[in-house]
């Protein structure tokens, strides 16, 4: 019983050894793009609160809610 578990764990193990030895360019490229986007939304939220200060609160929790989801 015991050579099955420790089968199990070496298994375990090359898989997360095999994983980390690839190289990340999927998770970089995710990574960056998401970087892009929250910038954008942060920048949008910013102008938003600049230029429509005057709007219903309602909305302006909206938007920080969005902004806040965002993070």
């Amino acid at each position: 019983m015991s050579n099955a578990s420790q089968l199990r764990i070496d298994i375990v193990v090359d898989r997360t050894a095999h994983a980390l030895a690839e190289p990340p360019g999927a998770i970089l490229i995710s990574v960056f793009l998401q970087f892009f986007f929250q910038g954008i939304i942060v920048i949008e939220a910013g102008k938003y609160y600049e230029a429509c200060y005057e709007d219903s609160k309602g909305r302006n929790f909206f938007v920080a809610f969005v902004a806040l989801l965002s993070l």
